[in-house]
């Protein structure tokens, strides 16, 4: 008789200890998928650039490399609105090396000797005057972290893009975010590398100023 039961309350002893290893192993899944969860929800969310956040200006180094070919310059960039903004680079001994005026699609581009070219497409008159492969109207989303047409995006543990991918007129480019700024709300990105092919594209945004 006491065979018997000490045999059931080992059994009984037995089950409560593996239903409680159960519960714990399901209770950290569901936190891990919560947290995935987590993640996906805040990128999703500022996935498009919203139309308030249009007018801004930021400053840095803008840096492109192609084979032997290396261009370094300062950069600043002011959107005074929708698809409406205007680009100078200027090298390391203070001259202009471009001016880039885009309005709704109509492109204006002044080179380092003052001459002007106009264009209905800014990304291809970029790549024939100045000689650089640029995809303009994603590249005003990137530099929010937002994904625009890219796709496979990969975040960061904090819930920010860290890689993508991007498809257009048969070229592939790979965006990889380096770095973010944390001093400033929203979080913003500090250091975004462009690669297609040979061609690497790296813009350091120094400031960021939404006036």
């Amino acid at each position: 008789m006491f065979l018997f039961y000490y045999t059931v309350l080992r059994l009984l002893f037995l089950s409560s200890v593996f239903s409680s290893l159960l519960l714990g192993a399901c209770s950290i899944h569901t936190t891990c998928l919560t947290r995935k969860d987590q993640i996906f929800s805040k990128w999703y969310l500022q996935k498009d650039s919203p139309s308030e956040l249009s007018v801004y200006q930021i400053c840095g180094e803008f840096s492109y490399f192609s084979g032997k070919k290396k261009f370094y310059s300062r950069f600043h960039w002011k959107q005074s609105g929708y698809d409406c903004y205007c680009v100078t680079l200027i090298n390391p001994f203070g001259i202009t090396e471009m001016i880039l005026h885009v309005q709704f699609g109509l492109a204006e581009f002044i080179d380092n000797q003052g001459k002007c070219y106009s264009s209905d497409n800014p990304e291809l008159l970029i790549e024939k005057v100045f000689g650089i492969s640029i995809p303009l109207k994603n590249l005003q989303k990137w530099i929010w972290g937002f994904s625009g047409d890219a796709t496979n995006i990969r975040l960061n543990s904090l819930g920010y893009v860290e890689r993508m991918n991007y498809s257009y007129n048969g070229r592939n480019w790979i965006i990889q975010y380096n770095s973010y700024h944390k001093d400033i709300i929203p979080i913003l990105p500090h250091s975004i590398e462009l690669y297609q092919g040979n061609n690497r594209i790296k813009l350091n945004i120094d400031t960021w100023s939404f006036k």
